[in-house]
């Protein structure tokens, strides 16, 4: 077989991308099934490989085979039509050519869709309010008509023969056929008539009471009287099947409605506890006292009354997308709303709208399943994206508290270090004995909590503070032990610190609160950690015996410090 430069390059492109070298026949034959059409062929081969070519062989020998029976046989026992089909199938099965018919799938866009189910326009509230207004502006200024109407001074003048004439033709061509404009759906809304307060279950059960004795439970469907563009929009939305039922004051029309509601065939339909096609919204109002059911009436196209209209968001077309779509309307003539024939009447509604709902219920069926797997699918990946969320406000949190307690710990060891280098200044420079010089000297002993006495001969005009900061030396003293090895591995680390942010007495007192307590025996009585000398207290003015006793509330955090000692 010869191929163009076209179909060879298509070859090519085949085997380059399926790796198919070896078998370039089942290529070629691969490409012509599928009219030359390399992604149809691709995806032929990567989903059956070449097992395509087999079955079209194969049906094609069987063809000629049976082609070759019939043929071999006597023509007088074989039909003319029948001879013409075999020779048409012989001769498509015996062509060299294969059809693909995916390019006659255009055929499909000539099926006609279903008409729209759309909408109605808020033109209704806008004439409600117009005449509204009017009314009130005709309740103030009363309309002052002429006595006599002029329509009267015209009959007067018309003989009484023509006038009779002419009311008969009127009757011959236009009510001749009562029935032609009875339960018409009227022409414009009577606004005269129009009550705030008409209820249209109220209006069911007063036609009831007078009709007939039997009571409708309209509780038992999901019926809406108001607000359908609502109504359209959650049937569309949940994927569930609309009715609408419009009908007007005649009794029939009023008996049509109660009979339809009280039928069993229709509540086991549409119940919506118990009915086949439960997911279901029915509006249903009276046109002649609602001017939303009348512009609902008109937007649909309703020619008589009662009208029914069956809507619901499918497609008759899987090749389109489905969309709110009309599929069943019925205007009701007024010879089908007899007592006679009323029931039968009901019954081939619902029958006609049975059909149709379990001929697209599947479409809905499908879709409220996709649309659960969608919710279900977002709310999957909302309870992800928060658990990720709360996941990532835990970690920082986590580094947050990590960070601070770093910075706790690190502000924690600079300020003992500082702390440390403080004191050991002090040991270093024999601060107290520079302090205590002086005329007037006291002698005080102080017992340390591990028994060991401190007797010094200090000035008077040592202050309390730094009593309490000698003390605080020589308690480090005794933690550390100190020798002369560490005084001067510890005076070469912090001597840079020292020299370069040294730190005051004052900022020692107000920095490290000491946790410990001053206190004479007898009586017993706390020296306050105070600026006052010891010349100024009566107590401490002539000499005295102290106890050194740690804080309760400080002992934890004194054996906290002296760990953090021992481990540096």
């Amino acid at each position: 077989m010869d191929l163009t430069p076209e179909q060879q390059d298509l070859v090519t492109q085949f085997v380059s991308i399926s790796g198919a070298e070896d078998d370039r026949q089942k290529v070629v034959s691969l490409l012509t099934v599928n009219n030359w059409d390399l992604n149809n062929a691709l995806s032929s081969y990567f989903d059956h490989g070449f097992d395509v070519i087999d079955r079209i062989s194969s049906s094609a020998n069987s063809g000629s085979q049976d082609a070759a029976v019939s043929a071999s046989g006597p023509e007088i026992l074989q039909d003319p039509a029948e001879s013409h089909l075999s020779h048409r199938r012989t001769s498509s099965s015996a062509g060299p050519e294969l059809v693909n018919l995916q390019s006659q799938m255009f055929l499909e866009s000539f099926r006609p869709k279903l008409p729209k189910a759309p909408r109605i326009s808020n033109h209704w509230q806008l004439e409600l309010g117009i005449h509204s207004s009017l009314s009130e502006k005709s309740s103030h200024n009363p309309d002052r008509r002429p006595a006599v109407n002029s329509w009267w001074l015209v009959l007067l003048l018309v003989p009484r023969t023509l006038l009779s004439f002419l009311v008969s033709i009127f009757k011959f061509l236009f009510v001749g056929s009562s029935s032609h404009f009875i339960g018409r759906f009227p022409s414009q809304f009577d606004y005269a008539k129009y009550s705030e307060n008409f209820d249209f279950k109220e209006s069911i059960d007063n036609k009831t009471s007078e009709v007939s004795p039997e009571v409708v439970d309209l509780s038992q469907f999901n019926i809406k009287s108001s607000d359908f563009n609502s109504v359209l929009q959650s049937a569309q939305t949940g994927y569930s099947w609309l009715l609408v039922i419009l009908v007007d004051n005649r009794s029939e029309s009023q008996e049509f409605c109660r009979r339809l509601f009280s039928s069993p065939e229709f509540a086991q339909l549409l119940n919506k506890t118990s009915g086949t096609f439960k997911d279901n919204q029915i509006f249903v109002n009276n046109v002649e006292e609602s001017p939303e059911a009348y512009e609902v009436g008109k937007t649909y196209k309703a020619k008589r009354l009662p009208f029914l209209c069956l809507a619901a968001n499918v497609s008759n077309d899987p090749s389109v997308m489905a969309s709110m779509s009309t599929l069943y309307k019925s205007n009701v003539a007024p010879d089908f709303l007899s007592p006679e024939s009323i029931n039968s009447t009901i019954k081939k509604l619902t029958e006609n709208l049975e059909k149709l709902m379990e001929s697209y219920d599947p479409q809905l069926i499908a879709q409220r399943f996709d649309q659960q797997e969608i919710e279900f699918a977002r709310q999957l990946k909302k309870q992800q994206d928060d658990a990720y969320i709360q996941s990532l406000e835990k970690d920082r949190l986590k580094k947050m508290e990590k960070d601070h307690q770093q910075q706790m710990e690190k502000t924690m060891k600079e300020m003992a270090q500082k702390r440390e280098t403080f004191l050991m200044s002090l040991i270093r420079e024999n601060w107290f004995h520079g302090v205590c010089e002086g005329e007037n000297k006291v002698k005080i002993a102080i017992k340390l909590p591990n028994g060991k006495r401190l007797i010094e001969t200090v000035s008077k005009t040592v202050t309390l503070q730094q009593l309490y900061l000698y003390v605080e030396t020589r308690l480090y003293e005794e933690d550390k032990e100190i020798n002369s090895e560490n005084e001067k591995e510890i005076s070469l680390d912090n001597e840079k610190e020292i020299n370069s942010d040294p730190i005051s007495h004052n900022e020692y007192f107000a920095t490290f609160p000491f946790k410990f307590d001053l206190i004479q025996p007898y009586p017993k009585k706390v020296l306050d950690v105070t600026g006052e000398t010891l010349g100024d207290i009566p107590e401490l003015r002539s000499g005295a015996n102290l106890l050194v006793e740690y804080q309760e509330v400080g002992d934890s955090d004194a054996s906290d410090d002296a760990s953090d000692d021992d481990h540096r």
